[in-house]
C-alpha cells in the first residue's frame, strides 16, 4: 500500500541502518521529524540499489556513508556493549578482539567452562595444486568433504539449521552441484533441505551473506594449497576491500557451532595474506577449546572458603572465571555460577536480579545464589547445599563433623603420650560419687 505524501509520523525507526543509504529510506524520513536507526559498522555496509530489473546487476559507484553513520555523525550514538544472544557467541574472542576492539561483553557459557569447543576443523589432506594453477582454487577432495559434513547433519541434527559459506564463486556452486546429486540419492533427508523456515539450508558466498543466522555455519575457504606447499597469499572473497566486514557477518551468523573445512593447516598458512586472510589466519588459534585461567583476581575471603569446602566434597572450581563470574563450580554434566549477594552483575537491579540470571541459566548454567550471611554463619551448609544442586547427593551421605587434625595440633607435637585420657580421669573420680 502507498502511503500519501502529506501522512505524517511521529518516529522513524530504521533497521539495518548500516546496510541502507539516506537515499533509500528518503521517503520514510520526509514524513517524520525524529529517527531512530539501528545498525552495526562492523558486519554491514551499503551496496547500493537499483530502480529497474536486470538480468545481470549493473556496477554502480561506491554507495556512500549509509544513514547509520550520517545520524551518528550529526546526533550522536550509543552503543550496546553487551551481546545477549542465549547460546553464547562461536569465537567470541576473536570477534571482539578483531572487529570490536574488546569493546562487547561476552558470557561464557557452561560448554566452555567444560572445555567443549564449538569451533571445529576438518583437515582436508587435498594434492597441491599444479603449476599452472596460481590459487589452488576449489579442491576436490574439499567439495566431496563439505558435502559429506553437510549430509553428516542432515542425518544426526535434522532439528538444527545449517549455513555453507565459501570465499569462492567457484567451490559455492560446485558443492551445490554435488550436493544436489546426493540429495537424489537419499530422499529421505530432502526433507531437511526444505525445512526450518527462515533458516532454510543455504549455500552462499562471503559477499552474498546478508541477515542470515543459523545453529551451525560450515566455512569452507575453497583455497588449497599452491604447489610451493603454501596457500596463497589471496583467498578469494576474503582478500577483497570488503572482505574484512564480510568475515565478521559470516562469524556471528553461527549460533552454536562452526565448522571449517579446509586443506589449509596452520602449517600451510599464506606467508603474506592480504586483506581479511589476516583474520582468517588468526582463526587457526582457536581451534584448542578455550582456556580461562582464573584465580588471577584478588579472592574474596568468604569465597575462597566455600571453595575450599566444594573441593573437599569434590566438585571443581575455580575462582575468578572471568572478571564478571567471581566463583564457577561444577560436578559431572553440571556446572553453576555462584552469585554472591554483595557483587552482583549488572547496570541496574532488573538485569542483576532477573536479566543477567536468566542469560546464564540459557547458556547451560545453574546460577545459584549466596547471601553474606549464610556464607559467614553456616558455610557447610551452604556447601552442602551447592553439592545437592550440582547432583552430589552430599546431604544423604555421612558428613565429618571435623577435618583430621595436623601434626601441630596432636599431644605428640607437644611431647605427650598420644591417646585419650578419658578412662583414667573416670577411674580417679572420687569415692563419693558411687
Amino acid at each position: 500500500a502507498s502511503l500519501p505524501n502529506n501522512s505524517k509520523f511521529d518516529a522513524v525507526l530504521v533497521l539495518d541502518a548500516a546496510g541502507s543509504t539516506i537515499g533509500e529510506n528518503l521517503s520514510a524520513l520526509l514524513r517524520s521529524d525524529q529517527v531512530i536507526a539501528f545498525g552495526d559498522s562492523a558486519i554491514a555496509a551499503p551496496t547500493g540499489f537499483e530502480l529497474e530489473p536486470n538480468e545481470h546487476p549493473i556496477s554502480t559507484e561506491e554507495a556512500g556513508d549509509s544513514i547509520f553513520e550520517q545520524v551518528a555523525r550529526i546526533f550522536g550514538v550509543e552503543s550496546m556493549r553487551k551481546s545477549w544472544r542465549p547460546t553464547g557467541q562461536t569465537l567470541g574472542a576473536l570477534i571482539n578482539r578483531e572487529f570490536y576492539q574488546n569493546r562487547i561483553v561476552f558470557e561464557p557459557t557452561a560448554s566452555d567452562y567444560s572445555g567443549r569447543s564449538n569451533f571445529e576443523l576438518i583437515a582436508v589432506k587435498a594434492k597441491p595444486a599444479t603449476a599452472a594453477d596460481l590459487k589452488g582454487e576449489s579442491p576436490d577432495l574439499e567439495v566431496s568433504e563439505t558435502v559429506a559434513a553437510v549430509m553428516q547433519h542432515a542425518r544426526k541434527f535434522p532439528e538444527e539449521s545449517m549455513l555453507v559459506v565459501s570465499a569462492s564463486e567457484v567451490h559455492a556452486e560446485r558443492i551445490r552441484g554435488e550436493l544436489n546429486s546426493k540429495i537424489l540419492e537419499h530422499a529421505e533427508l530432502k526433507q531437511f533441505f526444505d525445512s526450518h523456515g527462515d533458516e532454510r539450508f543455504d549455500i552462499t558466498t562471503l559477499s552474498r551473506l546478508t541477515h542470515r543466522v543459523a545453529d551451525r555455519v560450515i566455512f569452507a575457504p575453497g583455497f588449497g594449497l599452491l604447489e610451493s606447499g603454501k596457500a596463497a597469499n589471496e583467498l578469494g572473497e576474503l582478500s577483497l576491500p570488503s572482505g574484512r566486514r564480510t568475515l565478521a557477518n559470516m562469524l556471528v551468523s553461527a549460533r552454536k557451532a562452526l565448522t571449517m573445512v579446509t586443506s589449509i593447516t596452520a602449517d600451510t598458512l599464506p606467508t603474506e595474506p592480504v586483506g581479511a586472510a589476516k583474520q582468517f589466519v588468526k582463526m587457526f588459534r582457536f581451534l584448542a577449546p578455550p582456556s580461562f585461567q582464573g584465580e588471577t583476581m584478588d579472592v574474596d575471603p568468604m569465597l575462597g572458603d566455600l571453595a575450599l569446602r566444594l573441593r573437599k566434597l569434590g566438585a571443581h572450581v575455580t575462582l575468578g572465571f572471568t572478571p564478571r563470574i567471581s566463583m564457577a563450580v561444577s560436578y559431572g554434566a553440571n556446572s553453576a555460577v555462584i552469585v554472591p549477594d554483595w557483587a552482583l552483575v549488572g547496570d541496574d537491579l532488573t538485569e542483576k536480579i532477573r536479566l543477567r540470571p536468566a542469560l546464564l541459566e540459557s547458556m547451560g548454567w545453574k546460577t545459584i545464589r549466596v547471601h553474606a550471611l549464610e556464607v559467614f554463619a553456616d558455610p557447610q551448609t551452604l556447601a552442602i547445599r551447592i553439592g545437592d544442586q550440582l547432583g552430589m547427593r552430599v546431604s544423604v551421605k555421612e558428613q565429618r563433623l571435623f577435618d583430621e587434625p595436623s601434626f601441630e595440633e596432636t599431644d605428640a607435637a607437644w611431647g605427650d603420650a598420644s591417646g585419650s585420657n578419658d578412662q583414667r580421669l573416670l577411674g580417679d573420680k572420687p569415692p563419693h560419687w558411687g
